[in-house]
């Protein structure tokens, strides 16, 4: 029983491409969520800079900066996925953002930590400075994860554009490197019956000299037996 070497090749493509492109998906989407983590921390960090700044608890304090009476607008700016703590230096809550208004001091140690409030989960950075006063900024893990789809939603279109390209392009390959026999196929049958002279390898490749040598030691053997 004969099979289709064309199809053969494509389907040996196919999961080649499978095998490459699945794992690229998985590790690039693993490096960029990776990133992604490191930007959003980088941004709390710059957050925590500029609300040091702005409720006062800089240590280069100026007269512009809002004072523990003005702090309370301050908390009127945030929304819903973003949230602060300012505490002075008795610890004591000197501004808030509402969703942060009742979170106590202690709920997150410094640096960065994972609190959960009400079904929410809250990427903290938490921050003492030289004077004992904490600050504390976060935002909700809803962010990043709508962030983490739409790059996963990427790469899986990478990967299902990817692979039926692959396929597609082998396919093309296959076509081309096959051109050579359909080539020889319409030499062998544009000859008649007593034309029985070696077949000639011009604009053939070097590949095919073995098939092309048999074949014609097999006619030569009936020139003799012609004669």
């Amino acid at each position: 029983m004969m099979y289709s070497l064309s199809k053969q090749v494509r389907r040996l493509i196919l999961v080649t491409a499978s095998v490459v492109v699945l794992p690229l998906v998985v590790v690039g989407y693993d490096i960029g969520a990776s990133k992604l983590d490191r930007l959003r921390d980088d941004g709390l960090r710059r957050d925590a800079a500029e609300l040091r700044q702005l409720v006062g608890l800089s240590d280069e304090r100026n007269a512009t900066g809002p004072r523990v009476g003005e702090e309370r607008a301050v908390a009127a700016t945030a929304v819903d996925t973003l949230a602060f703590q300012a505490w002075d230096g008795t610890n004591r809550l000197a501004a808030a953002s509402p969703n942060f208004a009742q979170l106590p001091l202690d709920a997150a140690p410094a640096g960065f930590s994972v609190v959960s409030i009400d079904d929410h989960r809250w990427r903290v950075l938490t921050l003492l400075d030289d004077n004992r006063r904490w600050l504390r900024v976060a935002e909700r893990y809803d962010a990043r994860n709508a962030m983490k789809r739409t790059l996963l939603a990427q790469f899986l279109g990478f990967g299902l554009i990817g692979i039926p390209l692959c396929a597609w392009i082998g396919a093309f390959a296959v076509r081309r490197a096959l051109e050579p026999l359909r080539i020889l196929t319409e030499r062998i049958g544009e000859r008649r019956p007593d034309h029985l002279a070696s077949i000639g390898s011009d604009g053939l490749p070097r590949e095919l000299d073995p098939f092309l040598a048999s074949l014609n030691a097999l006619l030569a053997r009936f020139r003799p037996a012609e004669r």
